[in-house]
């Protein structure tokens, strides 16, 4: 909206040109989201603690978790609301790319929400069932993937109308599955890895921040033209993506403040949700799928060991893990959660600088 504002009040002047760079709204959006959180948090947590939003911990979780009960949850109420008034003031609302992360951040945290209001109204840690959850999580992924498939702003646009041969029309079908798998995966990734306090907001502070890079890269003339045999595609408007995910980096840096451990406030699924199914858009945009599953490493690792630990169980009857996911298996070793939560941290940069190489 500034951006749009600035635009007509000043024109093509040098001032518009100041306000309208990317590397200015990007700080903007940073500390917009941030300053934003931070102010709302504390009145926002005192309103929950006085509706008893608390934490639903599963009774299958590990002892100590039992303290986290009276810990308030929806934080991703206010990671959504500060991140997409971010993107409002200064990303370009014209932009393709701004509307779908718009949609998915919107839509999947309203999954989000009615999961977390059905776990506090019924008093339970189960809210929806996971085949309704995962049917909503597949519909707004079909209905995105028609959209930014059929459109002509997408690089890698496949329907083609002078096109309908058997191999382009599998390439198709493979390139929306794992579009598909990696939206939907991705969700569900951060949901679980969201476990322990302030384990989830660095490794998608990581991301999103590699994201940024990505993204202002593949929109650069000179730097894209040296790395396009890499498939680092040169495309306009890429960069504005880059405003969308300093938006997200200064959410989660704000609600890290109160939700390092101890946490004072957990983000619940409203926003694991939509910042996981909105990472596994962001990879689709920029062409960067199968790359996410090593820059976003430590949620692949998170995910996969739920994955392996539900085929193992089924083959053997007994579990490899001591608790899936594996964080909970180093609780049990006897870890502490600050502990887990900085090596897993550290591991995370690690994927994600590995990763971005690899891009490369």
């Amino acid at each position: 909206m500034i951006f749009f504002l600035l635009k007509k009040l000043l024109k093509n002047t040098e001032n518009f040109i100041f306000f309208s760079q990317l590397t200015f709204r990007m700080l903007a959006s940073f500390l917009t989201s941030a300053i934003f959180f931070t102010l709302f948090a504390p009145v926002f947590i005192r309103k929950l603690k006085s509706i008893q939003f608390f934490q639903k911990v599963r009774e299958e979780n590990p002892k100590s978790h039992l303290k986290k009960r009276k810990t308030p949850t929806f934080g991703g109420l206010l990671i959504i609301s500060s991140v997409l008034s971010s993107m409002f003031l200064w990303s370009n609302l014209n932009v393709k790319y701004i509307q779908y992360i718009f949609f998915s951040i919107f839509f999947y945290g309203l999954i989000g929400f009615i999961d977390d209001y059905k776990k506090i109204v019924y008093r339970n840690s189960k809210g929806l069932t996971a085949g309704w959850k995962y049917f909503w999580q597949s519909l707004l992924t079909i209905i995105m993937l028609f959209f930014l498939y059929t459109s002509n702003d997408f690089s890698n646009n496949f329907l083609k109308k002078d096109d309908i041969s058997v191999g382009s029309s599998i390439c198709l079908f493979v390139r929306v599955m794992i579009s598909y798998l990696i939206i939907v995966g991705m969700s569900n990734a951060v949901n679980i890895t969201d476990g322990l306090d302030g384990l989830v907001s660095m490794p998608l502070i990581f991301v999103y921040l590699s994201f940024s890079v990505i993204s202002i890269l593949s929109s650069q003339n000179i730097v894209s033209s040296e790395l396009t045999v890499n498939n680092l595609h040169n495309i306009k408007d890429y960069s504005e993506i880059a405003i969308a995910c300093f938006a997200i980096i200064g959410s989660c840096t704000g609600f890290l403040w109160f939700n390092i451990h101890p946490a004072k406030l957990f983000m619940g699924d409203v926003g694991s949700l939509s910042l996981g199914s909105t990472m596994g858009l962001i990879s689709v945009l920029l062409e960067k799928e199968l790359n996410l599953l090593l820059i976003g490493g430590i949620f692949t690792v998170e995910v996969s060991s739920v994955i392996f630990q539900i085929f193992y169980f089924k083959l053997f009857h007994k579990r490899f893990y001591l608790m899936a996911p594996i964080h909970h298996h180093y609780e049990l070793l006897g870890y502490s959660e600050p502990e887990i939560i900085f090596k897993f941290w550290i591991i995370s940069l690690m994927f994600s600088i590995f990763g971005l190489l690899i891009t490369w």
